[in-house]
């Protein structure tokens, strides 16, 4: 195995360093995004609940009436 100078073994680990930072950045961002869609999704299931909730009420509402 031959030596590498020490100025392409900086140059190999400042490319490694980079590749590295853009992984963590889109992560975050993924991540972000993910949470996003999931808060969303929750306020149109709880909305969805809650109409179905009254749509009960006035049914049974009827039956005893």
């Amino acid at each position: 195995m031959a030596l590498l100078e020490p100025s392409l073994i900086i140059e190999k680990q400042a490319k490694k360093v980079k590749k590295s930072a853009n992984k963590c950045k889109f992560h975050s961002k993924k991540g972000q995004i993910g949470l996003m869609k999931f808060r969303v999704y929750n306020q149109t299931r709880k909305a969805k609940w809650c109409k179905m909730q009254v749509l009960f009420s006035k049914i049974d509402k009827t039956k005893d009436g």
